[in-house]
C-alpha cells in the first residue's frame, strides 16, 4: 500500500551550490512502528543514490523481485526499472537521489558496475557515505540533517572535473531525445564509440535507453499538465507515432499504463 502519509515523506531541492548535482534529499520517518507495509515508488529516471537508514529493515522491489536489506547504508545504482522502497515496523530514513551525469562524481566505480543494483555501501565505492552516517544519527531535525548532507556533498566539489563534452550531449537529448547516435556523433564532432563509452563509465545507461527515459519523463509531464487530453494526443506530443508503442514503453518503465498513471494523478488533485 503506498500511503505517504504514514511514512510522513518529505523531499527537499538541494542548495544552489549543489543544483548541479543533486536532484534531490528525501526523509521518511514514522518511529511509533508501521504494523502494515508502507511503501513509496523511486520512478525510472536513472538517476543514482544513497539511502541511510535509522529505522528497521527495509524491502526494495524492483522488477517483482523483492529483496529485503538491513544496511545502514545501500547504494542505489542507476534504475532502468521502478523501484519501491516498502517500510513496516519503526521507519526513519533518508535519501539522496543524483542527477544521471552526475552520480558518477561520488562514486568510486564506473557507473555501468552500478545498474539497477541495490548493494550494501563501503568505502570501496563511496568514501564518504560511512562518516556521513554518524554525523546524521545524532540528528532529528529535517533543517539539520538537509544541511549536514549538503557540507559533506559540498566538499566533493572541489575534486568534481565536468566532463563538458558528455553535459551537452546529455542536454541535446534531453531535449531531442529522438536523436540517433550518428546524429549526436555528427553533431558534436565524436565518435558513436566514445559516446557508448562515456554513457557506460559515467550514466551507467546507453544514449538509447537514458532518451526512451527521457520521452517517458516528457509523457508523465504532459499527463500531470493537460489530465483531460487524449491519450493519443499525450503520445503525439511525447515524440510517439504509435498509440501500442507508447503503451508498451509506459509499462515498460512506469510499471502502469498511462491511463491508470493518469487516474492515480487526478486522484491526488
Amino acid at each position: 500500500m503506498q500511503n505517504l502519509e504514514e511514512i510522513n515523506l518529505r523531499i527537499f531541492e538541494p542548495c544552489d551550490d549543489l543544483r548541479r548535482y543533486i536532484k534531490s534529499v528525501w526523509f521518511v520517518t514514522n518511529q511509533e512502528g508501521l504494523k502494515e507495509e508502507h511503501s513509496f515508488k523511486v520512478l525510472t529516471d536513472c538517476c543514482s543514490g544513497l539511502v541511510f537508514n535509522f529505522g528497521d529493515s527495509v524491502t526494495y522491489e524492483q522488477d517483482g523481485v523483492h529483496n529485503s536489506k538491513n544496511h545502514k547504508i545501500t547504494t542505489m545504482g542507476p534504475t532502468r526499472h521502478l523501484m519501491k522502497f516498502i517500510f513496516k515496523g519503526r521507519v526513519r530514513a533518508v535519501g539522496i537521489r543524483f542527477f544521471p551525469n552526475t552520480g558518477h562524481h561520488y562514486f568510486s566505480v564506473p557507473m555501468e558496475e552500478l545498474i539497477d543494483k541495490i548493494i550494501e555501501t563501503n568505502s570501496d565505492h563511496c568514501d564518504f557515505a560511512q562518516g556521513l552516517y554518524k554525523d546524521l544519527d545524532n540528528l532529528d531535525d529535517d533543517k539539520d540533517i538537509q544541511t549536514c548532507i549538503e557540507k559533506a556533498l559540498i566538499k566533493k566539489i572541489d575534486k568534481i572535473q565536468f566532463d563538458q563534452k558528455l553535459d551537452e550531449i546529455i542536454k541535446y537529448i534531453d531535449s531531442n531525445p529522438e536523436a540517433t547516435t550518428q546524429e549526436l556523433s555528427d553533431t558534436f564532432s565524436i565518435s558513436s564509440r566514445d559516446i557508448q563509452r562515456k554513457f557506460k563509465n559515467f550514466v551507467g545507461v546507453s544514449p538509447s535507453v537514458y532518451a526512451r527515459v527521457q520521452k517517458i519523463t516528457k509523457a508523465k509531464s504532459v499527463i500531470a499538465k493537460d489530465g483531460d487530453d487524449s491519450l493519443t494526443d499525450v503520445s503525439h506530443e511525447s515524440g510517439y507515432f504509435d498509440q501500442a508503442h507508447f503503451n508498451r514503453e509506459f509499462k515498460t518503465f512506469m510499471d502502469e499504463t498511462p491511463k491508470k498513471y493518469r487516474n492515480l494523478k487526478k486522484k491526488k488533485v
